[in-house]
């Protein structure tokens, strides 16, 4: 239970799903790369573009926009990100590629279908599906502060009722004694 607490604590968890996330996409993807290392490269790139728009997305963007209510500059923002990551993450895997451009066989992203299958489409989804996690969290998270303010509210509610009973208890006590 101590590691759990640890892991939580330090935000462990979040370099174990992006390394979990690299290895998994490596696993998936070595076959449409000439070689290792611009496979590994091109792993980091998506990796880091990704969890750069998440964290974006989840710390900037929701905070100043969706929990405004401003939706629209929302939308606008989050599209526009995508749109950009998406843009940077093409020609910088280009330029990984550019060395290995003999043995390539098959362009990565070369047509604009494959641009919108490879990066766009999954940029879009997952970071949107992120910052839904995201927004989810801190709803239950302020309902259980609401919830907690209302008990403390009670609690001290409560209270005071306890301390106007007493006293009139107490007269009504003395009172009896002093007839009896």
């Amino acid at each position: 239970m101590d590691i759990l607490k640890t892991i939580t604590r330090l935000r462990l968890h979040h370099v174990l799903f992006w390394a979990a996330f690299f290895v998994v996409w490596i696993t998936l993807r070595i076959d449409d790369y000439p070689d290792l290392m611009p496979t590994v490269l091109a792993g980091l790139l998506k990796v880091v573009s990704l969890a750069g728009a998440v964290y974006f997305t989840n710390y900037v963007l929701i905070p100043k926009f969706l929990y405004k209510k401003r939706y629209w500059a929302f939308a606008l923002s989050f599209t526009a990100l995508v749109g950009v990551t998406g843009f940077v993450v093409i020609k910088i895997l280009h330029w990984i590629l550019l060395p290995y451009a003999s043995t390539i066989t098959h362009w990565p992203n070369a047509t604009l279908n494959s641009q919108l299958y490879d990066v766009y489409i999954p940029l879009f989804f997952m970071v949107g599906a992120a910052a839904g996690i995201k927004f989810y969290i801190d709803q239950i998270r302020t309902l259980h502060h609401l919830q907690s303010a209302l008990r403390a509210g009670a609690e001290t509610e409560l209270q005071f009722l306890r301390s106007q009973i007493n006293p009139h208890s107490l007269f009504n006590s003395l009172n009896t004694i002093y007839f009896l």
